[in-house]
């Protein structure tokens, strides 16, 4: 059963609670900045060419789900995954998340290519599997809060794409454990891609 949401939030401060999932049936939901919508056992699939435009925080408890070729997902806030287990994201074509934080004490699963504009985020012993798929930290992009208990997991043909230019840019990646490279560019800034 799909059920149609269409919610505007306004620029007050408050807090959305939906328990068991939320889905976008082809809706344009607006998340106002100071806003916090909490899916609490639940996830977001955002479904038949819907936009959700995210200027606060989005929590999670289980997956992204994103189909139709057009659905869309913009804004400035934080993509926040917060789970009991490990959560997959996924999406029908390439995404791209401003600000993503795993924060579940386990992985965040890509099934789909995922570009970062601005940081990525992994606190509490939060990792991203890669699997096959790559994750791409456009020019500018950071990492944050990045350890041997936090890192990126490149188990399969997935990459890790950064920037690097002249400043000592780090990878934070391994396969079982951690194994962190730091690249140093010398000559023209340049994309570079690690896997392990």
């Amino acid at each position: 059963m799909r059920v149609l949401i269409i919610i505007v939030l306004t620029s007050l401060p408050i807090f959305l609670w939906a328990q068991g999932g939320w889905v976008n049936d082809g809706a344009n939901i607006q998340v106002a900045t100071g806003t916090d919508v909490r899916i609490e056992s639940g996830g977001i699939g955002n479904l038949n060419n819907g936009t959700i435009t995210n200027e606060g925080n989005i929590y999670l408890d289980l997956d992204w789900t994103q189909t139709g070729v057009t659905s869309n997902y913009t804004g400035m806030g934080w993509m926040w995954f917060e789970g009991n287990s490990n959560q997959n994201i996924s999406s029908a074509s390439p995404l791209v998340i401003p600000k993503l934080r795993v924060d579940n004490g386990n992985k965040l699963i890509l099934n789909t290519p995922l570009s970062i504009s601005y940081a990525v985020d992994l606190t509490n012993n939060g990792s991203i599997e890669l699997g096959l798929n790559n994750l791409i930290l456009n020019p500018g992009a950071s990492f944050n809060n990045y350890d041997e208990n936090n890192y990126i997991i490149t188990n399969s043909t997935g990459y890790l794409q950064q920037e690097v230019s002249t400043g000592a840019i780090v990878f934070p990646v391994g396969n079982s454990t951690y194994n962190p490279a730091t690249l140093n560019n010398l000559g023209t800034t340049d994309n570079f891609q690690i896997s392990v």
